[in-house]
This record gives structure tokens, C-alpha cells and sequence, in this order.
């Protein structure tokens, strides 16, 4: 499509190795299709980011009619524009002249910051001068600001020229483990690191910036330039490896780091690009490449299953009138001996990328059957909330495993509820629901899960046999809102009653969230205002301060 409108093309299938495909062709304009494939093109989007940052590219995303939502999630990965269908072909050659233009814009900006720049080379500080312009989150000079000062150098004749770009690895998984705040003030943490090792290395000519996500660049311009890059580059691993103490969690990231030196005939920008390359992996010949402890979630996960390292914590279910405890939901965390503890969301992405959906979904279920069923006194009649995922929904004998289950744990089908996603449900409604009814026919009963952040939650709603429907927390949260968000949740807990559905509001952490949702007739609650997540002891206390009957 891009070739017939007069562009040449770089086609990739696969997204491994985009980012050092996408160096290779020195384009200025990356696309990924996420239509009908979002989660990779997600990834896809992290993988090019940090390439397309670093030298001023766009990155295009394409999404479905269906993932409208998923745009956020999208610029956060590090695209620059995007288009959902519907569009047509005309759509997509004016996407692609707007994402040109920024290319351009962003090349031209860094092209004048270079030129315009007064001031001699030789007397130049540490800090930028003539154009000083800065990274918003760590102060560093910022990818504009390292272009420009980098050419200044290239332009003077004597000493050596070595460029250090370090990329440090995990850091999405820090944002998905503990949030995107947690994840900032680590790369502010690092940047204050990084910052103290140039200086103290003790050359006036050096710079250091942030250029991309978490990614860094340090431009050494001295007669040992590269053996001083090389020093520097192992005190950073060192450095990057030291445990950072953010918010009371102790989080541990590691690091990849390339040395690329000035050659005959560089521009800032030729030179970021080789030193790009040699980051992803790619042979450049005499440029370096030092590593980090590397971690593989992939491996880890595997062995965190063979050797029982996912633990269970509980959530208190709740009468809204009160208070009293009348179910918990089971929720998966791993404690990775690295990254610290990880929830859920990540950890069944992680098992998504590996290959370990069903197995991670098994090993939970029976893992919290198992418990439950040696619960005793007020314990004992607790109902047990445990997710299934798409992935088990598309079983064909799914009924019967979980059926095999309960007999061997001994736990019994009726104090069983199963909580499907929204998303797991879209694929194949008939099939869902076909395997939902042969389930409550054996005395489990069926929730649906975060209603009201798919597109057909109506549907479901008539098509799906179901119990319970829990309402999504940021939708929940909205109760204390505007009249317009009371009224938009007031028609979904009347709707579900009426369906004859009890209704579980997640994620209410306030009185007043808690007082105006019961006052439109939510039943049950599951959040902070009761209760977070407790390990088994935890709960056994939590359970002895409960009112007695």
C-alpha cells in the first residue's frame, strides 16, 4: 500500500530484530500493523521506539476499529502518529506524509541547533550552551541537545570522538510491576548516577543526555577517549546493577551499553545511528558492545512454574451494607528474584509472550482450589473467585478439566466462581458460552470481569450465562465523579439487577465511592475501603476481626 503511493518500502513480517532492521535501512518512518494483532504490535512499538527516538523518526501504528481504547497505551509504547479503521488507502499515503514531515521537522531542528551554536568548541563545559534544552523528566540535556553538541565536536579536528549509549532493560516491566510513577523516578534516580560517574571521570569535554524512553547517551571528545568509554562503560553496569530504593520497593534493573567512535566523514546523526545498531545486536565491526545481567522472563517463568514460585494472595469480597467478608478472589503475583514482586497483568503477558498461558492458568486454579479447600471456621463457607482466561475458554474439554479439578482438591463446585475478562470472550461468543453453560451446570457460577472496558459488554450480557457482573475499578471509581458518570454506572448495576445478576464493584477505595455506589444498589464490593490483597494467614486475621452473625 505505502509502495503505490510512490514510497519506498522496508517490508518485515516478524517484529524480532525490527529495531536493528529499522537502523539498517536509514529510514525515517516506521509502521507497525497492529490491526487483529495488538499485542504484538505493542511490542513491536516498544522494540522501535527507542531506534526511532534516538533519530528522530516517526513511528506509525495502525490499529482496529476495536482497539480505539488502546491508543493511550499505544503513544506510551512511543508512537507518534497513528490511524484507526476504518481509513482508506488515500487515509494512510496522508498519515505517512504527516509522519514525513515530522521526520523532517525533528532532523531540521537538530541540523539548526548545530549550526546556529556559538561559542568555541575547545573552551565548551560539560552542560550544553547554545542551545541548552533539557529532558523534562531528568534534567539531562535531551536528544536535541546531544545532536547539536556532538556535531560541534565532530567539527573540530583533534582527539578521539567516542559515543556510549546505555539502554537500560526491564524498564517496562517496572512500569507494569509498579507503575509508570516508580518507573520515572527510577530513570531520575539513574540519571543523578550516570551523571556523577562522567563527572568524575574528570573530562571537561563530556556530555550526558537522555535521548529516548531508557535510553542514555554520554560524547566523550578526548585523546583517550575510547579506553575512557571502556572504564566508563563497565562502572555503569556496575552502577545501573545497584539496587534503587523507590517508594519502599527495593527494584533492580540491569543494563546494555555500545561504544561507537567518531569516523572520517561523521554527522551526529550517522554516528547515533552505528551506535543504535551496535545496541541491538548488530556487528559493526570495531564498535563495543558491553553487557549487564540479563534476564529472560521467558526461562524465569518456566522455572518459576516447575519449581511452585507463583504465589496466591486473596481479596476480600464484601457486603456493601456491612461489610461483612462473603467471598475473596484468588490473584496470582510472582516474586521475581530480580525485578521483585510482579501482579498479574504482567505476569499473564509474560506467560502470553512464552507460551505458558494454559500451564500459568492451570497451576492457579489448582493452586487455589487447593488451598480453599483446607479452609476451616470462617473460612469454610467463603465463596472462591478464580480467573480463566481466553485461552482456556478455547479448550474443548475445558468443563471437564476444571471439573477434574475440584474432585481431586475436594473443593466444592458450588462455592466456585469463575471470572472471565471482556477480552477473553470476543474471539468466539457461541463457543463461550457453550462452555460457560456446561460449567454451571456443574454448580459453578460465572462472572464477567472489568465490565464496561470492552465494546461488547451488551452482548455479553445477553448471550452469556452468568451470576455475577463485577464492574471495572476506573469505571467503579467514577461514582464520586460527575452527575454524568452517576448516572452512566446507576444504568449499569439496574440493568444487571434486573438480568438478575449480583453486582461486585472492584476497586472502591473511599466512604463516599463506598456510600454512593451501595445507594445505587451494588451489593458487593472488592477494593481497598475493606481490604487489599492478604496471604493465607493474613486472611485467617483479617476473617477473626469480622462481626459475628
Amino acid at each position: 500500500m505505502a509502495g503505490r503511493g510512490g514510497w519506498r518500502t522496508v517490508a518485515a513480517r516478524r517484529g524480532e530484530g525490527a529495531d536493528q532492521r529499522f537502523l539498517e535501512s536509514e529510514a525515517r518512518i516506521a509502521v507497525v500493523d497492529a490491526r487483529d494483532a495488538l499485542f504484538d504490535g505493542l511490542e513491536a512499538l516498544r522494540l522501535l521506539a527507542s531506534p526511532t527516538g534516538t533519530t528522530g523518526a516517526a513511528l506509525v501504528v495502525l490499529l482496529g476499529r476495536k482497539d480505539r481504547s488502546a491508543l493511550d497505551t499505544a503513544y506510551q509504547a512511543g508512537a507518534t502518529h497513528y490511524l484507526v479503521e476504518p481509513f482508506t488507502e488515500s487515509d494512510f499515503h496522508h498519515s505517512l506524509r504527516f509522519a514525513e514531515r515530522h521526520a523532517r521537522r525533528v532532523a531540521g531542528h537538530w541540523k539548526r541547533a548545530s549550526r546556529d551554536g556559538n561559542g568555541d568548541a575547545a573552551d565548551a563545559e560539560p552542560e550544553v550552551q547554545a542551545h541548552d534544552t533539557r529532558d523534562v523528566l531528568t534534567s539531562l540535556a535531551d536528544a536535541a541537545a546531544v545532536h547539536h553538541w556532538l556535531d560541534d565536536q565532530l567539527a573540530q579536528p583533534e582527539g578521539q570522538i567516542a559515543l556510549l549509549l546505555v539502554g537500560v532493560t526491564q524498564i517496562e516491566q517496572v512500569n507494569a510491576a509498579y507503575g509508570r510513577r516508580a518507573g520515572d523516578m527510577l530513570l531520575q534516580m539513574l540519571a543523578r548516577r550516570l551523571d556523577r560517574l562522567v563527572a568524575s571521570a574528570g573530562r571537561r569535554l563530556s556530555l550526558i543526555g537522555r535521548i529516548a524512553g531508557a535510553e542514555f547517551a554520554i560524547v566523550l571528545h578526548d585523546e583517550r577517549a575510547s579506553d575512557i568509554a571502556q572504564m566508563l562503560a563497565e562502572q555503569i553496569v556496575t552502577e545501573v546493577g545497584r539496587p534503587f530504593v523507590v517508594d519502599g520497593d527495593i527494584i533492580t534493573v540491569n543494563c546494555r551499553s555500545t561504544i561507537a567512535m567518531a569516523r572520517s566523514g561523521d554527522d551526529a546523526m550517522r554516528l547515533v545511528r552505528r551506535a543504535s545498531l551496535a545496541l541491538s545486536g548488530a556487528d559493526i565491526g570495531d564498535d563495543k558492545i558491553v553487557d549487564g545481567q540479563r534476564i529472560n522472563l521467558n526461562a524465569d517463568l518456566h522455572s518459576a512454574l516447575a519449581s511452585d514460585a507463583i504465589e496466591l494472595l486473596f481479596q476480600p469480597q464484601c457486603r456493601s451494607a456491612d461489610g461483612r467478608m462473603v467471598g475473596v478472589e484468588a490473584l496470582a503475583r510472582w516474586q521475581h528474584p530480580v525485578l521483585g514482586q510482579i501482579n498479574a497483568t504482567t505476569l499473564f503477558d509474560v506467560a502470553a509472550r512464552a507460551g505458558l498461558i494454559e500451564p500459568l492458568s492451570a497451576h492457579v486454579q489448582r493452586k487455589a482450589l487447593t488451598i480453599a479447600a483446607r479452609w476451616r471456621g470462617r473460612l469454610a463457607p467463603l465463596r472462591l473467585a478464580v480467573n480463566i482466561t481466553a485461552a482456556d475458554l478455547a479448550l474443548p474439554d475445558m468443563a471437564a478439566r476444571i471439573g477434574r479439578i475440584l474432585a481431586e482438591t475436594g473443593f466444592p463446585a458450588t462455592r466456585l466462581t469463575l471470572e472471565v475478562t471482556e477480552s477473553g470472550l470476543i474471539d468466539n461468543l457461541a463457543e463461550a458460552a457453550h462452555h460457560l453453560a456446561e460449567l454451571r451446570a456443574q454448580g459453578i457460577r460465572i462472572a464477567i470481569d472489568d465490565f464496561g472496558t470492552g465494546y461488547s459488554s451488551l452482548a455479553y450480557l445477553k448471550s452469556l450465562p452468568l451470576d455475577y457482573l463485577k464492574i471495572d475499578q476506573h469505571f467503579s471509581r467514577d461514582i464520586a465523579g460527575s452527575p454524568r458518570d452517576r448516572i452512566v454506572i446507576r444504568s449499569v448495576i439496574e440493568m444487571a439487577l434486573s438480568l438478575g445478576l449480583d453486582v461486585i464493584a472492584e476497586g472502591i477505595e473511599t466512604e463516599e465511592q463506598l456510600a454512593l455506589i451501595a445507594a445505587e444498589g451494588c451489593n458487593l464490593i472488592q477494593g481497598f475501603i475493606f481490604s487489599p490483597p492478604l496471604t493465607s494467614a493474613q486472611l485467617v486475621a483479617f476473617a477473626a476481626r469480622q462481626p459475628q452473625d
